[in-house]
């Protein structure tokens, strides 16, 4: 019963949750769920609105967006639709784009739909994932050693079994 609560629970926050964008297809403005973008779509966007995927700034006026969640800078950054940037520059560095996730916080923008869904991993989900595989690869490096350690004690292999998974499960959280 708790757990069919809290996948409702869950599903209600979900539809909560929903990013909604305009979109500009073949001549025409609709609304649409964020997840509905395809790269090439081209989205309008205004203060207040969230980023539904990385794009590529056709047009903006006065375009100030808070990018905190991809580079932790607290300060809304300046984006304009005419700015040359080099392909190798920094994520910071490249004001005509905006990226997943971000607020639009001053302005308006019309923007090229570049990357989607899977295909838009902001920058801290990518050192997330590499400090995960990290902390991984040290568990069970650590849960060897204690198993040879173990074994060197006469333990049995249920109990360093045993005693390898418990390292392991308290090292995840």
């Amino acid at each position: 019963m708790q757990e069919y609560s809290a996948q409702r629970d869950a599903a209600a926050l979900q539809r909560l949750l929903t990013i909604r964008c305009r979109v500009v297809r073949a001549g025409e403005s609709y609304e649409l769920d964020a997840e509905m973008l395809v790269p090439g779509d081209v989205i309008l966007l205004e203060s207040g609105d969230h980023m539904p995927a990385d794009a590529r700034l056709l047009e903006s006026r006065d375009l100030e967006v808070d990018e905190s969640l991809l580079t932790g800078e607290s300060l809304a950054v300046a984006k304009e639709s005419a700015a040359c940037v080099g392909v190798e520059a920094s994520l910071a560095d490249r004001r005509n784009m905006v990226y997943a996730g971000s607020l639009v916080i001053h302005g308006r923008v019309r923007a090229l739909v570049v990357a989607t869904g899977a295909a838009a991993k902001p920058p801290l989900l990518l050192r997330m994932e590499r400090f995960s595989r990290g902390v991984a690869v040290a568990v069970a490096v650590d849960a060897l050693l204690l198993a040879g350690v173990a074994l060197m004690h006469g333990m049995s292999w249920e109990e360093i079994f045993f005693l390898a998974v418990a390292l392991a499960v308290s090292a995840i959280p």
